[in-house]
């Protein structure tokens, strides 16, 4: 596609070097690579005996093709320019080749990457972010991999535009990147993506159970990004405390109400938090899980299955005696109840008996509800997600530390090669509680790679 009109240079000299020095040692985390390969992301400008300069960098860069799923592709040219201390400036010139763009639906963007053909023979590659004041700019594992990483959230709370310099491919051991400076308003008409007022789940009450970690935390995130107003629901008040102040932090609306999801006192309270916070309940997403450690299925304890069918499968009974009410109630604007369950409920993985009955349980459970939850408008799904390594429980699933021989075995069951996400999960949570899904009931969706297939 062809440029868009771009009518302001981006002079270091003009637009970053009057930035008060505080911004000097800035510190920001590249997917954490930097810090997972011993650098602590600090970049000196005045020292370019900082700068990576990795011996192989393929021209435009290679892009994971992962992190393009969530892109909207578009292009603008610019100029980079640097003055050393005490020096000349100097101009490195070139035009970002290629750009991309977070969706409308997120609140940070990226331009790049961009190859700078080497310019001044400098392998780098340079990239754009910019950011709406006030977003919360630190690593985070649940927003769509993008290049490049985040620079901090205090300064972007008051800035709004920053050059990103990074001196090598996303995910290779040679990325190590560095910060170059903000401008405090962006040049006037740079071509932004095409924004969006439009939310897709905005104003709905959503309670969010198991959500202070791994999977319930993308859920509640993405939910909230979106309009919702989330009840952040786990056993651990600070974990929940923790998810519900991330979320402010990046201006949604969440509140943290710890509670046991198996206890109907307990549930109970949580609803009626819900309810009483934002005068209804819209949706559920009954996301808390528990399994046994993988061994044969005569070594389970009784002590383990009981916890097993508590979590997984009395705490969706529990929701539905106080959630349905509380939906009933107000039969116009319905419900949308989502249970995770798992594929473990469809293809059953050995020394996980107990485990895989239970989600069985919760997958037949979701069918029956919807049909007859249907007269009252409240619609029941279900997701499967495939094995994630990052929601706590890893060990458990994999019957003990998830090494390489352990990864690899798993992985060979996954047709598209990966692992879920929290993302997405939360992605496919998203649709079903939006409107988009109001035709929707009774259904799984597998966010497993075709693993189930």
């Amino acid at each position: 596609m062809g440029w868009l009109p771009f009518p302001k240079e981006i002079s270091f000299t003009r637009d970053v070097y009057p930035i008060p020095q505080r911004l000097s040692g800035l510190q920001w985390v590249n997917q954490g690579f930097a810090t997972q390969f011993g650098h602590n992301g600090v970049f000196d400008f005045e020292n370019p005996a900082l700068i990576e300069r990795p011996a192989a960098l393929p021209p435009g860069g290679a892009y994971d093709p992962n992190a393009m799923r969530h892109l909207t592709l578009y292009s603008a040219p610019f100029r980079i320019r640097r003055r050393p201390a005490g020096g000349v400036e100097q101009d490195y010139g070139s035009t970002l080749d290629q750009a991309t763009a977070l969706s409308a639906n997120y609140p940070l963007y990226a331009q790049g990457p961009g190859d700078l053909h080497r310019w001044m023979g400098l392998p780098w590659q340079a990239d754009t972010a910019f950011c709406r004041a006030g977003y919360d700019t630190h690593y985070d594992p649940f927003a769509p991999a993008f290049w490049p990483a985040r620079v901090t959230n205090q300064v972007l709370a008051e800035q709004d535009y920053a050059i990103v310099v990074d001196s090598g491919r996303r995910g290779s051991p040679s990325v190590h990147g560095r910060y170059t400076g903000l401008s405090a308003v962006p040049p006037p008409g740079f071509p932004r993506p095409q924004e969006s007022s439009a939310m897709r789940v905005p104003g709905k009450s959503i309670i969010v159970t198991g959500a202070g970690g791994g999977i319930g935390e993308g859920i509640a995130r993405r939910l909230a990004a979106e309009g919702g107003l989330v009840t952040v629901n786990d056993v651990r008040p600070d974990a929940a405390e923790r998810v519900a102040a991330a979320i402010r932090a990046d201006g949604g609306t969440a509140h943290a109400f710890a509670a046991d999801v198996t206890r109907s006192d307990e549930v109970r309270a949580l609803v009626a938090e819900a309810v009483s916070r934002h005068g209804a309940l819209d949706v559920v997403v009954n996301n808390a899980g528990w399994t046994h450690r993988n061994r044969p299925m005569l070594e389970v304890t009784e002590e383990e299955f009981d916890r097993v069918y508590a979590v997984n499968v009395k705490s969706i009974y529990l929701s539905a005696m106080h959630a349905v009410p509380a939906m009933r109630g107000n039969p116009q604007r319905g419900g949308s109840i989502i249970n995770i369950a798992s594929t473990a409920g469809l293809r059953p993985r050995p020394g996980l008996t107990w485990y895989n009955g239970s989600k069985g349980a919760v997958i037949v459970t979701s069918k029956s509800m919807a049909a007859e939850l249907g007269p009252d408008n409240i619609r029941v799904n279900c997701i499967n997600p495939v094995f994630n390594p990052d929601t706590g429980l890893a060990a458990e699933f994999a019957g003990g530390e998830l090494d390489d021989a352990r990864r690899a075995k798993f992985l060979a069951t996954i047709p598209l090669g990966r692992f879920s996400t929290a993302l997405d999960v939360a992605n496919a949570a998203l649709y079903l509680a939006s409107d988009e899904a109001a035709f929707v009931s009774g259904t799984c969706i597998e966010v497993d790679g075709a693993r189930c297939v």
